[in-house]
């Protein structure tokens, strides 16, 4: 039986042990239908997924990253982060230039900023999800992080620094104000086509920067076009 079919009681409230979530290993899931699987809390701004017989407290999410000319000099990679149709925390944006422009680094840019959203902006008093759920397609992600990483074996990978930053995140998670409320996080497994939102939003920052290209550069044609044209008024 896979370790997160298991459930133990901790403080009234449930624990999940280990970070991989499967809806069809979860009798709380299993039996509803995939496309109603997952229900948007217009007033929360998220998704929540529905569970047989009893009220959702789990919170969902999409993460996904994309790279233009991968392998390239001119390489450019995005990261998008999908909480629900029209949600205020929707977030994509490019990758940092001095960062490696790679698909892996921008998907984990991407858990890395959903983390710091649900922590600062999405966890409070009055709501407190009883497990975050994250969706990704991410071959990386999916071998690093349903287990605990220790700071010995993530020396021997890449982005080292960076998967002990979000390993502290993931177990801060629910801590707010030094109170544990305990909200666990966990890592559910997709096919890239069931992760198109986040991808989606990750696409559009891409080309959010080549339409801004695109007008920086008709801006300084037009410039160097209307300098020209004022020499030769002068000229004459």
């Amino acid at each position: 039986m896979p370790p997160y079919t298991s459930y133990r009681r901790r403080g009234g409230e449930f624990e999940i042990p280990g970070r991989k979530f499967n809806p069809a290993y979860e009798s709380l899931h299993r039996h509803i239908p995939n496309d109603k699987l997952l229900v948007y809390n217009a007033t929360k701004g998220v998704l929540k997924i529905q569970e047989q017989d009893t009220q959702s407290n789990s919170l969902v999410l999409s993460i996904g990253g994309t790279c233009r000319n991968p392998g390239t000099p001119g390489a450019r990679a995005a990261w998008g982060v999908y909480f629900g149709p029209e949600s205020p925390y929707n977030a994509s944006a490019l990758l940092d230039p001095a960062l490696p422009q790679t698909k892996a680094r921008a998907e984990m840019e991407a858990l890395r900023q959903a983390l710091s959203i649900v922590k600062a902006k999405i966890i409070s008093g009055d709501y407190q999800p009883r497990r975050c759920i994250i969706k990704t397609h991410s071959s990386y992600i999916r071998r690093v992080f349903p287990r605990l990483v220790h700071r010995r074996a993530a020396e021997k990978v890449a982005f080292s620094e960076l998967l002990m930053e979000i390993e502290e995140r993931l177990e801060d998670m629910g801590y707010v104000d030094g109170v544990d409320r305990s909200t666990n996080t966990m890592f559910w497994c997709v096919e890239q086509e069931e992760n198109q939102e986040a991808d989606g939003l990750a696409v559009d920052a891409l080309a959010r920067s080549r339409d801004e290209h695109e007008k920086r550069r008709r801006w300084k044609l037009f410039k160097c076009k209307y300098v020209v044209c004022l020499a030769r008024m002068w000229s004459t």
